[in-house]
């Protein structure tokens, strides 16, 4: 979730790049950017959220030195807080 973000340079530079990072762990964007519709409580930030096939592939690309220098040019153009997490199984309910 990225909030306080300064258009520029670096955040094109950012945008140009991160889709060579994901490549090679099959990373891709499940929503990317644009604030969400909030029906409870309170949000602001925009939402990004980017999936992997393999439950290792997010902790692998965001320790990629690939992607960490780019996490540098992210942290100079915005504030935000990112989470690795593991997505449950198709049809997983609440109970199991």
């Amino acid at each position: 979730m990225l909030h306080a973000i300064e258009p520029g340079e670096g955040l094109q530079t950012y945008l140009t790049e991160i889709d060579d990072t994901l490549a090679p762990y099959g990373g891709s964007f499940f929503i990317h950017g644009g604030s969400p519709t909030v029906v409870e409580g309170s949000f602001s930030d925009d939402l990004i959220v980017i999936g992997f096939p393999e439950t290792d592939g997010a902790k692998d690309w965001y320790a990629s030195a690939a992607y960490q220098r780019l996490a540098r040019i992210r942290r100079a153009f915005s504030q935000g807080t990112v989470v690795l997490s593991r997505i449950g199984a198709p049809n997983r309910r609440a109970t199991t």
